[in-house]
C-alpha cells in the first residue's frame, strides 16, 4: 500500500541517547517497506524504524528490518528495499514465526 500521510524514522541509539532521521516511505507491505533516502545504509543493514500510519489504521509501529536491495532515486538519493525482522505489531512483520 502506499501512504502519502505516513512518517517514517530511522532510530539510532548511542549510549543513552535516542537520534531519529526522516525518511521518505515510499511504499509499504506486511513484509517490508521501500523508502527514499541518502542516508548511508547498506544491503545487509539491520536497523530500527518508527512508522507512523494514517488514519484508519492510526497507529505508530517499531519495527527492525534488513536492507535487502537499493536502485538510484535522483541525485544522492537511492530507495532501499527492506524486510521487516521483528514488529511492534502482530498483523506487520515476517511470517517466519507463524507456524510455531
Amino acid at each position: 500500500m502506499t501512504l502519502e500521510d505516513s512518517t517514517l524514522w530511522l532510530l539510532t541509539e548511542t549510549g543513552a541517547r535516542l537520534d531519529y532521521e526522516a525518511f521518505t516511505l515510499v511504499n509499504l507491505s506486511f513484509g517490508g517497506m521501500c523508502v527514499r533516502t541518502s542516508a548511508r545504509l547498506q544491503k545487509g543493514d539491520e536497523r530500527r524504524f518508527m512508522i507512523g500510519l494514517p488514519s484508519p489504521l492510526g497507529s505508530s509501529v517499531a519495527v527492525k528490518a534488513r536492507i535487502c536491495w537499493e536502485s538510484p532515486s535522483g541525485v544522492g538519493k537511492r530507495h532501499l528495499g527492506a524486510e521487516f525482522v521483528e514488529s511492534s505489531i502482530g498483523w506487520l512483520g515476517s511470517d517466519e514465526n507463524e507456524s510455531e
